[in-house]
C-alpha cells in the first residue's frame, strides 16, 4: 500500500507544478516542526563521549543535504571530500558509494573517531583545527558540513571556517540544520 501511495504522489508531482509545490511546502513545514521540537522540547543533548554505532546502510535517497553535496561534487572536480561532524558516517558512506573514485574522510569529536580507521571505504579522523593544517595539500578538497556549526560558538565557528579557507579547502555548508531535528 505504501509503495502504491508513493507512486501516485510521485506521478501527481511530476505532472503538476502545483502538486510539486504543495508537497515541497508540506515537507518544509514538517522539518520546521521537527526542528522546533528538538531545540525547544529539550529532548536531545549532544554528548561527544557517547558511542555511536557506524552504520554502513544507505541513507534515504531524499536526503536534501546529501543531494546538495552531490550537486556540488558534480559541478566541480574534487579529488577529496571531508565531512566535519560525520557522526555515524552514513552521509560519508553514501558519498563514497556514489563517487568511489574520490577519497572520502569523516571527521568528528566522538571517541571512536580518535583513531585513523577506514570503514566502508571512508577514512575517519578526529576533528580538530590541526587536522586541516596538517592535511592541506594540492588535492582539490571539498569540506562539507551538516548541522555541525550549531555545536560551535560564533567565535569558534568563525575560527574554524577561517582555518579551512586559509588552508585552501573549498567549503559546502548545508546549514541551518541540526542532526537532532
Amino acid at each position: 500500500m505504501k509503495i502504491v501511495l508513493i507512486k501516485i504522489i510521485t506521478l501527481l508531482a511530476e505532472r503538476s507544478v502545483i502538486f510539486s509545490l504543495l508537497f515541497n511546502r508540506m515537507w518544509a513545514v514538517l522539518w520546521v516542526l521537527k526542528i522546533k521540537n528538538a531545540f525547544f522540547g529539550g529532548e536531545e543533548v549532544y554528548d561527544s563521549t557517547k558511542t555511536v554505532p557506524i552504520n554502513s546502510k544507505s541513507r534515504r535517497i531524499n536526503d536534501e543535504r546529501l543531494n546538495y553535496f552531490i550537486r556540488v561534487l558534480m559541478e566541480k572536480t574534487y579529488e577529496r571530500v571531508v565531512e566535519i561532524g560525520a557522526y555515524d558516517l552514513n552521509r560519508s558512506i553514501q558519498l563514497k558509494s556514489i563517487f568511489p573514485e574520490k577519497e572520502i574522510i569523516g571527521l568528528d569529536v566522538l571517541a571512536e573517531f580518535n583513531k585513523d580507521l577506514v570503514r566502508s571505504g571512508v577514512r575517519t579522523g578526529f576533528f580538530q583545527k590541526d587536522w586541516f593544517l596538517n592535511n592541506s595539500s594540492i588535492q582539490r578538497t571539498l569540506v562539507v558540513s551538516v548541522g555541525t556549526l550549531a555545536c560551535f560558538t560564533p567565535e569558534e565557528a568563525l575560527e574554524i571556517l577561517e582555518i579551512i579557507y586559509n588552508t585552501g579547502f573549498d567549503i559546502a555548508i548545508a546549514e541551518p540544520h541540526s542532526f537532532f531535528s
